[in-house]
């Protein structure tokens, strides 16, 4: 094999590694449950929370109802 193709070969290697990682960690990043906080109409701030891998979702009051509801979700 010349030198030229085996770092080629070997440079695909790399590339495709690093493709697939790339791949996995936005699968992975998919699957992470989502909080944000947003405004009511009277003012109020409520906290939002959806979990992409079972598709629930809430609107909650506090940030305890938050870690409540997160530590639910992944013990189901």
């Amino acid at each position: 094999m010349k030198m030229q193709s085996k770092t080629q070969w070997t440079l695909l290697g790399l590339w495709l590694r690093k493709m697939w990682q790339g791949l996995l960690d936005g699968v992975a990043r998919q699957s992470e449950p989502k909080v944000w906080q947003s405004v009511d109409r009277s003012g109020n701030l409520r906290w939002n929370v959806y979990h992409p891998g079972t598709r629930e979702s809430a609107v909650l009051d506090s940030e305890q109802e938050v870690r409540i509801w997160l530590e639910q979700s992944f013990y189901r």
